[in-house]
């Protein structure tokens, strides 16, 4: 099943809505236009064995620790707070990023064995990438950045 929380401006935490005792069978989950959610449990994540998809989309204040995940295959971030920081997901084939506000994107903190696509765009305020290189991730197929 999927889950889809939108428009929920005044939301400012998830922390309760995604505990995995109630949401285990979810594959999919969007996270869009919550401008003042600052709070989403992403170490919790790794208890939700069925996610695959997770999006989240303008939602620019998330803070987190760690994304951390054993099932999810697609992550698409889009102007999406520090999610983009320390990723921990050893089964994501893509990864979109786009409209990252960061100056610098640190590939030692991005556990992505599996990687095939990876696509960085309208990143305007981007301009290094530390930590190695592209090699760094064996299966990738399509990079593309713009």
């Amino acid at each position: 099943s999927d889950t889809t929380i939108e428009n929920c401006q005044n939301l400012s935490s998830l922390e309760q809505f995604l505990e995995p005792a109630y949401i285990c069978a979810i594959k999919k989950i969007v996270i869009g236009d919550c401008r003042n959610a600052e709070f989403v449990p992403t170490e919790r994540f790794g208890d939700l064995h069925s996610l695959e998809v997770l999006e989240v989309l303008c939602c620019p204040k998330i803070r987190s620790q760690r994304l951390f995940s054993r099932s999810l295959k697609q992550l698409k971030l889009v102007d999406s707070g520090n999610l983009r920081d320390d990723i921990d997901c050893g089964s994501i084939t893509s990864f979109d990023l786009f409209r990252t506000h960061q100056v610098s994107i640190d590939l030692q903190k991005w556990s992505l064995p599996l990687l095939q696509q990876l696509n960085i765009r309208d990143c305007a305020s981007l301009t290094t990438i530390i930590g190695g290189s592209v090699a760094k991730f064996p299966l990738l197929t399509q990079a593309r950045s713009s």
